[in-house]
C-alpha cells in the first residue's frame, strides 16, 4: 500500500473515530434544539482528528520528532479552522430551508439530496484545504480541497439514501415514539468518506505533482523519500532539517542544501567537516541531475526528477562540468577525488610575451626583445598510455565510473587500503581481495558479513576474468 492508500485509511479511521465518540450523545428527535450545538461539536472533532492524523503522518515521514509534533499541531489547527469555516458556509447555504420539513424522513429524497450537498460539501472542501495547507504547500492545499470536495459530495449524496435504508432498523432498535431521527448510518458514512477523500487526495498530490525528490538508498530506513519542492531544502543532523539524517557524527547539523531555481536544483556543501560527495566526487557546489548519487557521511541519497533525464551518465556529467579533478593520495577525499583547480594547457595558451615591472615606474613596462621574439607553441602532449593489466571499473554506487588497477593484492572494504568503501555500511572493514596471476584474477572473500557476489552468485573464492561483475555492498565492479 502506497502513501496515498495509507492516508486514505488513516483519514477514514479518523473520521470514524470522531463519529463513534460523538454519536452516543446525538439527539434522537428531528425537532430537538440540541442539533445545532451537537453538530458543531461533531464538525470540530472531525477537523481535529482528521487533521491530526494526516498532518502527523506527514511529519512522521520527515523522520524526526520535531517534524512529527509540528505536523500534529499544524494539522489539528488547520483542520479545525478549515472545517469550521466550511460549516459556516454550509449553514448559510442551508439557511433558507431551516424550519421546513424537507430534511425530515417524510420529505422527498430528491429534494433532500441537493440540500445535503449544499450543506455538507463546503465542510469537506475547507477541511481538505486546511489540512493540505498545514504542510505549507499550495499544491497540497489545492488537492486537499479537491479530496474534501469529492469525499464530502459523495457522503452528502449517500447520506439520505443510506439513512432511509436503515431507518426502520434504527426505529425498532430504539423503540422510540414521535419523529425519530434515523441518520446514524448516513452520518457514519459521511464521516468516513470525508476523511478518506481528504487523505487520498493529499497523498496523491505528493505522488503525482512532485517534480524532484531524494530517496535514501544507503543507511537506516532505506527507501524513505523526501520531496525537494521548496526554495531551499536543508540536509543534516539537525531536528528541523527538511532531510534529517541521524545517528552519524560525520553528518553536520546543517550539512548541505539544495536550492531550487526554476527547473534547476543546486547542491551546496555548507562547509561540513566530512564533505559532500556526488557520484564519489567531493563538491562545493554543483547542479544536480536525475540519478545523481549524493554521499553524506554513511548515508547515500539518490536525487530523482519526474521530468528531465541526465543527458549523459552521472560520472561523465560531473567531469564535463569541470568542477573536479583527481585527488592526490592521502588528501582525505575518497579515492581519486578533490575540488577541481582550473588550469589552461600550454598548448592552447596564446603566444603573449611576459611583462616585467620596472621599479618606481607607475605602469609595468614590457621588455622589447621579449615582445618581438615569438614564443614557440609546444606540441600537444601524447595521450596517456592506457592502464596495463586487469582493471576493476565501478559501474554502480558512489564510485561509479572510477577505475582501479588490480596488482599483486588489491583489498576492498570500509577500512581497506586499496578501494575504500567507508560510505557503505553493507561492506565489511576488510571485505575481499583481488590478486592478478598468470592464470587469472583470484578473488577471495575475507570473511565478510554480507558476502561477495560474482555475476550475482555468492562466492568464497573464485577465479574471475574479463567481463565478470563483482558486487560488494552497494558497489558493482566489472573486470576489464
Amino acid at each position: 500500500m502506497g502513501k496515498p492508500g495509507i492516508k486514505l485509511v488513516l483519514g477514514a479511521l479518523a473520521g470514524f473515530l470522531a463519529f463513534m465518540i460523538m454519536e452516543p450523545s446525538a439527539p434522537t428527535l428531528v425537532a430537538s434544539s440540541r442539533w445545532e450545538i451537537w453538530g458543531a461539536w461533531l464538525v470540530s472533532l472531525l477537523g481535529i482528528f482528521i487533521g491530526l492524523t494526516i498532518g502527523g503522518y506527514n511529519g512522521y515521514l520527515q523522520g524526526s520528532k520535531s517534524h512529527l509534533l509540528i505536523g500534529l499541531l499544524l494539522g489539528g489547527i488547520f483542520g479545525l479552522a478549515g472545517i469550521s469555516l466550511g460549516a459556516r458556509i454550509g449553514e448559510g447555504l442551508m439557511a433558507p430551508f431551516h424550519g421546513k420539513e424537507i430534511l425530515a424522513g417524510s420529505g422527498s429524497i430528491l429534494l433532500r439530496i441537493p440540500i445535503r450537498i449544499l450543506a455538507l460539501t463546503p465542510v469537506g472542501i475547507f477541511l481538505g484545504l486546511g489540512i493540505g495547507a498545514s504542510s505549507l504547500n499550495i499544491r497540497r492545499a489545492i488537492m486537499g480541497a479537491v479530496g474534501g470536495l469529492i469525499g464530502g459530495a459523495i457522503g452528502a449524496i449517500l447520506f439520505d439514501p443510506v439513512s432511509d435504508m436503515f431507518g426502520p432498523l434504527v426505529v425498532n432498535l430504539r423503540g422510540a415514539t414521535g419523529v425519530t431521527e434515523v441518520g446514524i448510518f448516513g452520518r457514519a458514512l459521511y464521516c468516513i468518506l470525508l476523511g478518506a477523500g481528504v487523505g487520498l487526495f493529499v497523498g496523491l498530490v505528493e505522488n503525482y505533482a512532485k517534480t524532484a525528490w531524494l530517496r535514501l538508498s544507503l543507511g537506516r530506513n532505506e527507501g524513505r523519500e523526501w520531496f525537494v519542492d521548496g526554495p531551499l531544502t536543508v540536509i543534516g543532523r539537525g531536528e528541523m532539517c527538511q532531510v534529517p539524517l541521524f545517528g552519524d557524527s560525520a553528518v553536520a547539523p546543517r550539512h548541505a542544501t539544495i536550492a531550487r531555481n526554476g527547473d534547476q536544483y543546486i547542491l551546496t556543501d555548507e562547509n561540513s567537516p566530512s564533505g559532500t560527495y556526488v557520484n564519489g566526487q567531493r563538491i562545493t557546489q554543483v547542479p544536480l541531475f536525475h540519478g545523481a548519487m549524493i554521499q553524506i557521511g554513511s548515508y547515500g541519497l539518490q536525487f530523482l526528477m519526474k521530468v528531465g533525464q541526465a543527458p549523459i551518465n552521472a560520472g561523465e556529467m560531473l567531469r564535463a562540468q569541470q568542477h573536479f579533478a583527481m585527488a592526490p593520495q592521502g588528501s582525505g577525499a575518497p579515492v581519486g577525488m578533490a575540488p577541481f583547480q582550473p588550469s589552461v594547457p600550454a598548448a592552447v595558451m596564446p603566444a603573449v610575451a611576459p611583462t616585467v615591472a620596472m621599479p618606481n615606474v607607475p605602469f609595468p613596462q614590457s621588455v622589447p626583445t621579449q615582445v618581438m621574439t615569438p614564443q614557440p607553441i609546444p606540441a600537444p602532449a601524447a595521450p596517456a598510455a592506457p592502464m596495463s593489466g586487469p582493471v576493476l571499473v565501478a559501474t554502480t554506487g558512489p564510485l561509479s565510473g572510477q577505475r582501479f588497477p588490480i596488482g599483486a593484492n588489491l583489498e576492498v572494504g570500509r577500512e581497506a587500503p586499496g578501494i575504500t568503501l567507508s560510505f557503505d555500511t553493507g561492506a565489511s572493514r576488510r571485505h575481499a581481495s583481488f590478486m592478478a596471476t598468470p592464470g587469472g584474477i583470484i578473488l577471495t572473500d575475507l570473511g565478510s558479513t554480507n558476502g561477495t557476489f560474482v555475476n550475482d552468485q555468492p562466492v568464497q573464492a573464485a577465479t574471475i576474468s574479463k567481463g565478470d561483475t563483482v558486487r560488494i555492498g552497494v558497489t558493482t565492479f566489472r573486470v576489464e
